[in-house]
């Protein structure tokens, strides 16, 4: 399994940057690791939406994680 690029640097420079972690648990998903990306989509769904990007962020998290539910 490969590893989520970049978006950690992101998140060690501002813990709180929504699109970060929904960056990552996008990734997360695409590798196939679903409990890291449900980890980061709740992250990204507990972390304020202060930047142009973050309204996109928690729409997307919430998206994602109704996607990840069990059926």
């Amino acid at each position: 399994m490969g590893r989520a690029p970049s978006s950690p640097l992101a998140i060690a420079i501002d813990p709180k940057y929504t699109a970060s972690y929904t960056s990552r648990c996008l990734q997360y998903e695409k590798l196939g690791d679903l409990e890291k990306a449900r980890a980061d989509f709740n992250a990204a769904l507990g972390s304020p939406a202060k930047y142009q990007d973050g309204q996109w962020a928690l729409d997307k998290a919430r998206e994602r994680l109704e996607a990840l539910k069990p059926k």
